[in-house]
């Protein structure tokens, strides 16, 4: 995990950071697994257009809060899709390497 300095990291609150990236992972783990449910385990290259799709949609919320007085809320949702999304391609990755 990377941790890019901020004022709450000099602030000595790291160790809280932490924890909250694993609820977000946690998070992206229990997307994926419902993705998986719902459609399955899916290549890689369905996997990219979906990643791409996604970071469309989490830009275009990002835009819309920024300038446009769009809901901030939906820039969080957008990102778990694509967290979940990351994840299922590192896992079919790993399955096509197995298999190999």
């Amino acid at each position: 995990m990377v941790l890019v300095p901020s004022d709450a990291d000099r602030s000595g609150d790291v160790a809280d950071r932490r924890e909250a990236s694993s609820v977000v992972f946690d998070r992206w783990m229990g997307k994926a697994s419902e993705n998986i449910d719902e459609w399955g385990v899916q290549d890689e290259e369905t996997l990219l257009l979906a990643m791409q799709e996604e970071l469309g949609e989490l830009t275009q919320a990002v835009l819309e809060a920024r300038a446009e007085g769009g809901d901030p809320a939906r820039i969080g949702d957008e990102l778990d899709d694509l967290g979940a999304l990351l994840l299922q391609f590192h896992e079919a990755r790993e399955v096509t390497q197995l298999a190999e």
